[in-house]
């Protein structure tokens, strides 16, 4: 009988060892043993530094993404500061000259037209700008060119509005004249004939 307690003492033991066996593996590494405890701590141990280890590397990769290549400067640029502009400011000088405009130059027919005469045109304009040859026959002599925009500039001036009003009374005054002139000698002619007024012109050379 001693034995047989005994041996159902021992066959007791071992299921509840094996029972406790079968427990930890269900409930896993970390609620086992203490060799369990310890590969659960280092498995978490390596995990964390992976996960810092791939922070590293993605800050890294930021990092460099944002690193801005460094642009090399213009001869120009490295003299900057002792002008205040680059290289002397000709770039920004450049920039803020006007476009080149081609300047018209106006024959005198061109201001005859727009109420010039010759006494005006040597009192307020003096000496041509430029000259040109004659279209119509080279051989004469050069046509004299005056600047568009001078000419202008003189008619917008008020000495040179009461020159023409005056010049304009004038000019009227001298065709009314001479209107009244060729309307005399018409009906002289018609009185006298055309034989005596031929002789007259004759005479009066």
């Amino acid at each position: 009988m001693p034995s047989t307690k005994a041996d159902k003492a021992r066959k007791q033991e071992r299921r509840d060892r094996q029972q406790s066996k079968d427990a930890a593996e269900v409930r896993g590494p970390k609620a086992g043993t203490k060799a369990g405890t310890k590969r659960a701590k280092t498995g978490k141990g390596a995990t964390s530094a992976m996960d810092a280890k791939g922070a590293a590397g993605a800050e890294g990769a930021e990092e460099s993404k944002q690193v801005e290549v460094p642009v090399r400067e213009r001869p120009g640029e490295r003299f900057g500061d002792l002008s205040g502009e680059p290289f002397g400011g000709t770039v920004r000088r450049k920039e803020a000259q006007p476009a080149f405009r081609r300047p018209l130059f106006l024959p005198r027919g061109s201001l005859r037209r727009r109420g010039w005469t010759d006494s005006g045109i040597v009192r307020f304009l003096g000496e041509p700008d430029a000259h040109a040859p004659n279209p119509v026959v080279p051989s004469a002599a050069r046509m004299r060119l005056y600047d568009e925009e001078r000419v202008a500039a003189v008619e917008a001036t008020e000495t040179w509005r009461e020159w023409r009003t005056a010049s304009e009374h004038r000019r009227e005054a001298a065709r009314i004249r001479a209107e009244e002139r060729a309307q005399e000698r018409a009906e002289r002619i018609a009185r006298t004939g055309v034989y005596a007024e031929l002789a007259s012109h004759v005479a009066n050379r």
